[in-house]
């Protein structure tokens, strides 16, 4: 990942993120990413302005013909063809400026990304991001120390805060469920499950509710289901 980000960052070289994008295009596809097409867009567009319209031309017969999901989108970079000669007063002059050319910003993020991706990482930093929502939540914990000596109170869960710290979208990886009859957070233990009405509880609230082997959902007036029909809400 490093090697292909110092040939973006520093030597403007598109092709190794290109030909990793290629050897990896059927799990790209498949998570919906669109990143070998706009590295192609980006090396497109960088050698209709280093190296004119007729290698760009040729580069689009080879490479952007392979994309017939992002006709549109060709299209319009081939319909630039036709306003060379005054290509800055054209309506495709933002596709062809310098700065849309320059993979530093824009394909060094989104490559970045999905390589991680394909590993399951974050492509942000763990300890920035463990030292990021630490401060957003210290005010919090904070205001909460104060209360609890002004109470004489302790914090007497282990396993989760007292309060909830609001964290913005970026710093959230993973949905928490509350069990709406034990007001608890699910764990491995205690999993969410899904009756057939839909309606879903932590496993230890539906042992709570069950009755000869079947369950009868607190929240609707459906009848008794069997054990076999609820199942595990992941």
């Amino acid at each position: 990942m490093y090697h292909i980000l110092e040939a973006l960052r520093q030597h403007q070289n598109l092709e190794p993120a290109i030909a990793w994008a290629r050897t990896h295009s059927a799990v790209l596809e498949a998570r919906g990413s669109n990143l070998e097409y706009d590295l192609c867009r980006l090396q497109y567009i960088k050698t209709f302005l280093h190296s004119g319209p007729v290698a760009a031309l040729q580069y689009a017969r080879t490479r952007l013909s392979r994309f017939p999901k992002y006709l549109q989108q060709t299209q319009e970079l081939m319909g630039a063809l036709a306003f060379i000669p005054d290509l800055a007063r054209s309506p495709y002059a933002n596709l062809f400026s310098e700065s849309a050319s320059d993979p530093t910003h824009t394909a060094s993020n989104a490559f970045t990304s999905e390589f991680c991706a394909l590993l399951s990482l974050s492509s942000a930093s763990p300890l920035l991001t463990a030292v990021t929502a630490g401060c957003i939540a210290l005010p919090t914990l904070l205001k909460l120390s104060q209360i609890q000596q002004a109470h004489r109170t302790s914090w007497t869960t282990a396993s989760e805060l007292p309060v909830e710290v609001p964290l913005p979208s970026a710093y959230q990886f993973h949905s928490v469920f509350v069990c709406p009859v034990s007001k608890e957070q699910s764990t491995d233990m205690n999993p969410p499950m899904m009756m057939p009405c839909h309606h879903v509880i932590c496993a230890e609230s539906l042992e709570r509710v069950s009755r000869g082997g079947k369950f009868k959902c607190p929240y609707c007036p459906a009848e008794s289901v069997p054990a076999d029909a609820v199942r595990v809400f992941l």
